[in-house]
Order: structure tokens, then C-alpha cells, then sequence
């Protein structure tokens, strides 16, 4: 295959930008390298860092503020916990965004932390619903819906105990009953009082309280049915009437005191404590495991693109400098390899062209090594040359020619001459001729005058025809 002055050219300079791009590639790729790590942690682990930080705080603001609303019931609170749950769900949409090129087991922890805030948001929804009304709390439901009344209408019997304590006789007796009435109903109210108080705080201390009130109602009890002889027959069965609602007002405290020493006091609570407060708590340790992974990764990626950095920053002036060396040696090489093989061929074909100028067809033919454009241009040397050689040839061959040509045209020019004289000498005999010719016509014309006298002499005309044409001759 040919290739001319311009494919070298274009092949030796297309190596030395190859030489450049190739090096050009290698500071790319490691570019690239540590663009892909400044991006992961720019692009992935910061963002998902930043998105989960903010869903835990999100997490703890919502069961702060919920658990306010539960203790005060301000709509106020309520309202921010809503707020708090837009954060979430803004958090776990960039969240879930972000997490879609991750590896499986870190997308499933994305997909359980979802399920679980859904639960979260349910559990809370379902104590918002409940908080603060009656249904939230059996204890104090049952306190004050039926334990209460009761001990109401016991002190209402004291009170018609007392009352008609007034119509009566006062007597020392009657006296001291009076105020052990009053003791059994400052003991009952005393005791209502501790009840309602422990539903409240649900402390040791205020139980330990309930049960000293209760016991002084049971001494009140027993020191009027030890007076219970003092009293009328209405007295008695205002009495009775005690005795009865105290019993049921005794009976459905401790109920109510039990129910609050247990779990499901408050449901709201329980449904806080036991599945609000554990499901918070798991989300936020399944954001802690991604915070924990992200972390690692970008630790990683962090160490990774400081070694792709200090790797890169290494080689990068190392590859310049090949480069540059593999570029110089090589544009050198093709350079004094191009510059050779032109300026041989050059110098061979000038050489050439001016001994062909100077009229020197005995030199050697060109040697044609190559097939680009200087060997081409050899070949035309060298065919030129050829046909020069040829119509040197043809010329000498031509000039015998003519020369034999000449010598023919000479030894004809001779006999021409040589011919010629012997027509000018032809010719002075004719003219000779001519003249006697016309001195015999005058002698004709004269014997033609003669003859034509009356006796023209036949033999007068012969003679002068004779002298005019002797060839007419007889003889």
C-alpha cells in the first residue's frame, strides 16, 4: 500500500497527539475517579445524612409535643406534633429518593423505617383521638362516674343525720355524736379527696395517704356504731343509708385505686408506653444503623477519594512528564526520520534535474525506494529522463538520415549543373539555328517574291525551303 508525503505526516503527528489524548484520558479517568467519591459524598452520603439527622429530630419533636398534648390537651400541642409529622414525611420522601441506588440490605432498612412510621403515626393518631377525654382514663371514669356519687350521697345522709341532730336534746352524748358525725364525714370527704388525688400522680406516697384516710373512715365507722343507740329511728336509717354508700363508695375507690396501679390505667399511656415510645424508639435505631452504614460509607468513599486524590496528585506530574518525554522523543524521532528520507530523496532528485538541465543524459536512473509522493516524483525523473534519452535517439538517427539525404541532393544538384550545361550549350546551337533559321526565311520570303512572279520556278521554292528546314532534305 502507498502512502504519500501527507499520510506519514498525518500518521507521525495523529501518534504524538494519540501520545497526548492517551495521557489527557488517564488524568480524566483519574479525575473521574475522584469526582465519583467527592459526589457520593456530596451528592448521596451527606444528603442522606442530613435527611435522617432531621427525621430523628422530627421523631422526638412528634413525641415530645404528643406527649404534651396528652398531659395539658393544648391544641396548641397538637398542632406542632402535625408539623413535626410534615417534616417526617418530607425527610423519608428524600430519604427514599436518595436510597434508590443503594445497595439491598440498606434499602430494606428504608423500607422497615417506613413501615414503622406508619405504625408510629397510627399509635399517635389513635391516643390523639383518645387523650384527655373520659374513655382515656377507667380509673378516674369509674371514680367519678360511680365512686363519687357515692360518697356523695353518704355525706349526704350525714348531713340529715346532723340536721335533725338539731331538733333534739343536747346532752353531753349527743354532743360527742354530733362530732363524730362530723369526724366520719371530714374522714369520707378526706378520703375522696386522697382517691382523687392519687388517680392524679399515681405516687407511693399519696396511696400510703389514701390508706391512712380510709382507715380513720373505718375508726369513724366503728365509734358510731358504738353511739348507734343514740340515734332516732329516721336517724338510723339516714345511718344505714351511710353504711350502705359507704361500702359501695369504699368498694369502687379500691377498684378505681387498682385499675391506676395497673398498666392500663391510662389507655392513652399504656398505648404511649407501650407502643408509641417502642415504635419511636425503633425508628430512630433503624435511622441510626443507616446514619451508622452512611457513615461507614463515607468514611470509605472519604478515605478512598483522599487515596484517589494523594494516588492522583502523585502520578498526574509523572504522567505529564512521560507524556511530554514519549511526545518529544517521538516527534523527534519522525522529525529526523521525515527530514532524512525527504532531504535523501530531495538532493537525489535535484541532482538529477540539473544534470538532465545541463544536457547530461548519461547519468544513472533514480532508485525508487519508497512509493509516496517524492518516490513518485523519482519515477517521473527517472521516465522523463528515458524520454529524453529516446529523443536523443530518434534526433541522431534523424540527422543520418538527412545528411544521407544531403549527399543524394548534392549528387543531384551535380547532374543538374552537369545538364544544365549541356542545355545552355543546346541551347546556343538552337539560337544558332534560329538564326540561320530567319536569314533562310528573308531568303524564303525573298524566292517567295520571286516566285511569285508570272514563271515562279518550282525548283526556286525547293531550295529555299531547303535552306529554311534542312531537315527537309531530300538527301
Amino acid at each position: 500500500m502507498a502512502f504519500t508525503l501527507k499520510t506519514k505526516l498525518f500518521a507521525g503527528f495523529g501518534a504524538l497527539i494519540g501520545v497526548s489524548v492517551v495521557s489527557g484520558l488517564v488524568i480524566i479517568k483519574e479525575a473521574h475517579i475522584v469526582q465519583d467519591r467527592s459526589d457520593f459524598v456530596l451528592e448521596e452520603s451527606v444528603p442522606t445524612m442530613l435527611s435522617v439527622s432531621e427525621l430523628r429530630g422530627s421523631i422526638h419533636h412528634a413525641l415530645s409535643m404528643h406527649r404534651g398534648y396528652m398531659i395539658l390537651g393544648l391544641d396548641e400541642l397538637a398542632d406542632e406534633r402535625l408539623k413535626a409529622w410534615e417534616s417526617i414525611n418530607a425527610a423519608m420522601v428524600e430519604l427514599s429518593s436518595i436510597s434508590t441506588d443503594w445497595q439491598e440490605d440498606q434499602k430494606r432498612l428504608v423500607g422497615e423505617l417506613e413501615t414503622v412510621l406508619i405504625e408510629f403515626r397510627d399509635a399517635q393518631d389513635q391516643i390523639a383521638a383518645i387523650s384527655n377525654t373520659v374513655d382515656d382514663r377507667p380509673a378516674n371514669k369509674l371514680f367519678f362516674e360511680q365512686a363519687l356519687p357515692e360518697s356523695e350521697r353518704v355525706v349526704a345522709a350525714l348531713d340529715a343525720i346532723l340536721a335533725e341532730e338539731r331538733s333534739l336534746e343536747t346532752t353531753p352524748e349527743r354532743k360527742m355524736l354530733v362530732e363524730r358525725v362530723g369526724e366520719a364525714k371530714g374522714h369520707l370527704l378526706r378520703a375522696s379527696s386522697a382517691v382523687a388525688a392519687f388517680l392524679v400522680t399515681g405516687t407511693a406516697s399519696d396511696e400510703e395517704y389514701v390508706r391512712a384516710c380510709i382507715s380513720e373512715c373505718s375508726t369513724s365507722v366503728e365509734r358510731l356504731q358504738a353511739d348507734a343507740g343514740l340515734f332516732s329511728s329516721s336517724q338510723r336509717n339516714n345511718f344505714e343509708t351511710y353504711l350502705a354508700h359507704r361500702s359501695k363508695f369504699l368498694d369502687l375507690s379500691g377498684e378505681a385505686i387498682r385499675i391506676r396501679k395497673s398498666d392500663q390505667w391510662c389507655i392513652s399511656q399504656d398505648l404511649c408506653l407501650n407502643q408509641v415510645t417502642p415504635l419511636a424508639g425503633e425508628a430512630d435505631s433503624i435511622a441510626s444503623e443507616i446514619v451508622r452504614l452512611q457513615t461507614d460509607l463515607h468514611a470509605t468513599a472519604g478515605a478512598d477519594a483522599k487515596e484517589q486524590l494523594s494516588t492522583a496528585v502523585g502520578w498526574l506530574p509523572k504522567i505529564v512528564i512521560i507524556a511530554s518525554l514519549v511526545s518529544a522523543i517521538f516527534g523527534g524521532f519522525v522529525a529526523v526520520l521525515m527530514s532524512r528520507s525527504v532531504n535523501t530523496s530531495i538532493r537525489a532528485i535535484a541532482g538529477s534535474a540539473k544534470s538532465i538541465a545541463s544536457r547530461d543524459l548519461s547519468i544513472k536512473p533514480l532508485e525508487v525506494k519508497t512509493k509516496d509522493d517524492l518516490g513518485q516524483l523519482a519515477e517521473s525523473v527517472n521516465e522523463m529522463l528515458a524520454s529524453l534519452r529516446e529523443i536523443v535517439s530518434e534526433v541522431d538517427a534523424s540527422s543520418m538520415e538527412v545528411a544521407g539525404a544531403s549527399e543524394q541532393i548534392l549528387s543531384s544538384s551535380t547532374q543538374v549543373a552537369d545538364g544544365m550545361d549541356q542545355q545552355m550549350r543546346e541551347v546556343e546551337q538552337i539560337s544558332a539555328a534560329v538564326s540561320e533559321m530567319s536569314a533562310s526565311v528573308n531568303e524564303v520570303a525573298e524566292s517567295s517574291r520571286q516566285a511569285s512572279g508570272p514563271q515562279a520556278s518550282p525548283l526556286g521554292l525547293q531550295k529555299a525551303a531547303v535552306r529554311l528546314f534542312p531537315m527537309l532534305s531530300l538527301e
